[in-house]
């Protein structure tokens, strides 16, 4: 098979699970090649069956991993784009793993093939919701359930609520909507990857709080799943706070105010 038309063309840069260094991101229409598309599924189905069954810690396990790279760069041949948004492209690649991974689970009598999920990142160019579903509408009502969907949106605002009406939240909170729906009206999971400091000015204070606790009440209202905070590690932005409050979160994620209120009062009593 010819393994050239795994990638986009004319971009160089991070190593991929397929050949060497090099080759920045797939085309996940292999251009236009029916049998190319069919062997990178199978090559990467194969691998997760391998690992899935033959490794003995990941015996246990009934969720499998697979995302784009952490680039902002994404195919843009004829094919790609015909097919409609990146996370078409993505989200239809994903889904013919799925039936894939579940065939070889079930011909191998492994009880995983009926719960498996296949966590994906819909991250950068992929986070956009898809525009053409219909196309592949057979292979969201079969295979959808085996989805985990990781909302991660770096471009919103999240020094407020991703639910405030700003130029980048507002086309975060329609496609977080859509997202959620989608997985809720197939039996998919949705996780949700959120930012509650400033990439761009990291050692300046954020004050994301109340973003935080607001998007929790989101997430737990929407049917999210898991939630990952990243940028709470600075020693900057009451970051340590943020960790308190979100550990308490998690175990309530729609608090009242009084007891929004009595958390703050205790991290600030026992703190200092």
């Amino acid at each position: 098979t010819n393994s050239s038309n795994y990638y986009l063309t004319g971009k160089s840069g991070i190593a991929s699970l397929f050949s060497g260094a090099g080759k920045q991101e797939l085309c996940y229409t292999a251009h236009g090649d029916s049998t190319v598309r069919s062997a990178m599924i199978e090559k990467l189905t194969t691998e997760m069956f391998r690992k899935m069954t033959t490794i003995e810690e990941f015996k246990a396990y009934n969720r499998v991993a697979f995302s784009h790279s952490d680039v902002q760069t994404w195919c843009t041949c004829s094919n790609c784009t015909n097919e409609g948004n990146p996370s078409d492209n993505m989200l239809h690649f994903i889904l013919d793993v799925a039936a894939n991974l579940k065939t070889k689970l079930a011909n191998a009598g492994d009880a995983r093939a009926n719960t498996f999920k296949i966590t994906t990142l819909f991250y950068n160019e992929t986070n956009l919701y898809p525009k053409n579903i219909a196309n592949y509408q057979s292979a969201v009502d079969n295979y959808m359930n085996h989805v985990e969907i990781w909302f991660a949106e770096t471009r919103a605002d999240y020094h407020v609520s991703l639910e405030t009406e700003t130029t980048w939240n507002t086309i975060a909170k329609s496609n977080f909507d859509k997202w959620t729906a989608l997985a809720n009206s197939k039996g998919a999971d949705v996780l949700w990857w959120g930012y509650y400091a400033s990439a761009k000015t990291s050692f300046i204070p954020y004050d994301s709080i109340d973003a935080l606790r607001a998007n929790y009440a989101l997430a737990y209202n929407a049917g999210v799943d898991y939630m990952f905070n990243q940028m709470m590690q600075y020693t900057v932005n009451w970051s340590r706070l943020k960790q308190y409050l979100a550990s308490e979160l998690r175990w309530n994620a729609t608090p009242d105010d009084a007891t929004w209120n009595g958390w703050i009062a205790s991290y600030m009593q026992g703190a200092f």
